[in-house]
């Protein structure tokens, strides 16, 4: 049984229930037509992928000290091989290694509140990457694999590790579960909706399954939910509940819309499939690498000004 400050918080534990009678009502509508077709055994099985992970994610958030943290950064680091598997670049160790440990060395800034030096790691690591080629006596494609280490390392590790940065803040797991629910769940009402009642496409040529009706509608069942869920939020005025739904229904797809443009443009036609019903941990962290930066600046924002 946990016994740590967040697992003892009644708020938390009652999300608990929340979020499971809502799975329990999601699943039980998808459940009939799980087999009808293709769409429909995609959503069945994606459902059956989020009872698997929404039980890791509320244990991580209630476990104590820098567990939460050693987690994130657990992810980026299987977020980064995934990223240069797909770009093909994986078996040159150099770099995977340093991207490795920058993504460590980032989550260890985290937990010494190194402010500064978290800032400072993007620079640190492409001075590190561009002396592997010095040493290696080699130019060839060392634009290409800098550059790709780099963003890897921004999108996956630097950005998405803001999630660090929040869990150490006072309810800061409330404040994440509920910005973590919100983007996930604002993203599957857009491509559902989309899917349904769409048909004014905008990034047809990187996203086809997204277009402004589908967006429209996310938008605003989000900023619905942020309301419901406002009980999560150290204050529950309009500022700070309006700040988690715009943010995740503003920007949450963008990593998605970005990492698939990424995979058009390499010719990837899908990442690797170890996820019950998703294509990879990316799948689960593209949503989030936006969102993490924007809400946590956000709430510093708040804090700054004593809103």
């Amino acid at each position: 049984m946990l016994d740590t400050p967040t697992w003892n918080d009644e708020i938390f534990r009652g999300s608990l229930v929340y979020v499971a009678v809502f799975m329990a009502i999601i699943g039980a509508c998808v459940f009939p037509f799980r087999n009808k077709n293709l769409q429909a055994k995609a959503t069945w099985a994606s459902w059956i992928s989020w009872m698997i992970a929404l039980p890791i994610l509320f244990i991580l958030l209630a476990l104590e000290g820098s567990w939460p943290l050693a987690g994130f950064v657990f992810l980026s680091i299987l977020g980064i091989s995934e990223f240069f598997r797909i770009t093909g670049i994986y078996s040159h160790y150099w770099y995977l290694w340093f991207t490795y440990g920058a993504a460590v060395a980032t989550g260890l800034c985290i937990h010494y509140n190194l402010a500064y030096l978290y800032n400072l790691m993007p620079m640190i690591l492409l001075f590190c990457l561009s002396i592997i080629p010095i040493f290696q006596n080699e130019y060839k494609r060392m634009l290409q694999l800098i550059s790709l280490s780099i963003i890897a390392y921004i999108l996956i590790a630097w950005s998405f590790l803001h999630l660090g940065w929040l869990v150490r803040w006072e309810n800061g797991a409330r404040q994440l579960l509920l910005i973590i629910l919100l983007t996930e769940i604002c993203d599957a009402l857009n491509l559902a909706f989309s899917k349904l009642y769409g048909k004014t496409k905008w990034f047809a040529n990187i996203a086809p399954r997204r277009n402004v009706e589908g967006f429209a509608l996310s938008c605003l069942i989000t900023l619905a939910l942020a309301f419901g869920l406002r009980h999560l939020l150290p204050e529950r005025t309009e500022i700070y509940w309006l700040s988690a739904g715009l943010a995740a229904s503003l920007v949450g797809g963008m990593g998605d819309i970005v990492l698939s443009g990424i995979r058009r443009d390499i010719q990837v036609k899908d990442r690797n499939a170890f996820i019950i019903g998703r294509s990879g941990v990316l799948d689960r962290l593209d949503r989030l690498i936006f969102v993490a930066p924007l809400y946590y600046y956000i709430l510093k924002t708040f804090e700054y000004y004593s809103i």
